[in-house]
């Protein structure tokens, strides 16, 4: 039997509409001061701290445990659909995994390394901070292992204590989640199923994007990943063993053609850093089309989500720009809604 949405559909338009628009985060890029942003932002967002003490990790915190908050609602909205949303949850988690992992790596504060992840009820923020403490990708991973995170621990085991390769690691990790998003939306509607796929034809397009020809020690085929619609295995291994970036670029473009991503990734103009915006900004309009399209479908509820990690992902930029005193426009060019 299909799942059925309207009800949740109907919740989460409720919690878009509250949702800050482009007009309203180029009003808070103009606050003069950390201060001043603190006071403009809506209450629910606002720190606890005083405000001559105020700094954008405070106010990043605050966001991020509101998005965690909306998260939550969703899950217990939803009730015995909630195994459903994993195709939203194991999306957030691995971002959250992936950042902590290179945040480790590179040695970046607890503070940098929890920018913009949204804690959800499957990787809440205790395990979130817990693993933000952590000293090198290895400890990260025994501490997720620790919490219940289910694929950390086999890849610490399965490499007898030794961390293996970075790229490898997340591959393994992304492989798991993947296979949740999918198995999760197999009940969800074809909406639901597209979505899931879409999610492991973008884990695989950043994977070959990055590869820039893997080492012998991490084989092309072992970081593939099955179940995606766009990105086949023929074309993903020519775009992972091709050594130009640009040649990469234009074979993941090519997988993309006639589908909402096509656009982010055919624009070479838009560089590497920004493409990840640029694709999100190209999902949420996809799921606000769909959401035309079929009503009652997961579409309301999966845009809702995706603007959710937009506007995380924005007010991290205006409060950094404002307490480096960037330029309002310099700031709104950055900016993921639209």
């Amino acid at each position: 039997m299909i799942l059925e949405w309207g009800d949740l559909d109907a919740r989460a338009r409720g919690l878009s509409a509250r949702l800050l628009d482009r007009a309203a985060l180029r009003a808070l890029a103009r606050a003069a001061g950390l201060p001043a942003l603190a006071r403009a932002l809506p209450a629910d967002f606002r720190p606890s701290a005083e405000a001559e003490h105020l700094t954008p990790f405070q106010i990043e915190r605050a966001v991020r445990a509101h998005a965690a908050r909306q998260l939550a609602l969703l899950a217990r909205w939803a009730d015995r659909r909630c195994r459903a949303l994993a195709v939203i949850f194991e999306e957030e988690d691995l971002r959250s995994v992936r950042a902590l992992l290179r945040g480790a790596a590179g040695s970046r504060p607890p503070d940098r390394r929890l920018a913009g992840l949204i804690p959800t009820p499957s990787l809440p923020e205790p395990a979130l901070a817990d693993a933000a403490r952590a000293e090198s990708p290895q400890a990260v991973l025994q501490r997720l292992a620790s919490r219940g995170q289910p694929d950390a621990g086999p890849i610490v085991g399965a490499a007898a204590g030794v961390m293996p390769d970075l790229f490898l690691a997340e591959a393994l990790l992304a492989r798991g989640h993947a296979r949740r998003c999918v198995e999760a939306a197999r009940r969800g509607g074809p909406g639901l199923r597209a979505y899931a796929a879409q999610v492991v034809d973008l884990e695989n397009a950043w994977s070959a994007l990055l590869a820039g020809g893997f080492g012998a020690e991490v084989p092309a085929a072992e970081v593939f990943i099955e179940d995606g619609r766009a990105l086949d295995r023929d074309r993903y291994l020519l775009a992972a063993a091709a050594d130009d970036p640009l040649e990469r670029r234009r074979l993941v473009a090519e997988a993309f053609a006639g589908t909402a991503l096509a656009a982010p990734f055919t624009e070479i103009t838009i560089p590497q850093t920004k493409l990840e915006a640029a694709v999100l900004r190209a999902r949420i309009v996809e799921q606000r089309h769909a959401a035309r399209v079929d009503p009652l479908g997961p579409a309301p509820l999966l845009e809702f989500a995706l603007r959710l990690r937009a506007q995380v992902l924005d007010l991290q930029v205006v409060a950094w720009g404002v307490a480096l005193e960037a330029p309002p426009d310099v700031m709104a060019a950055e900016l993921v809604a639209s």
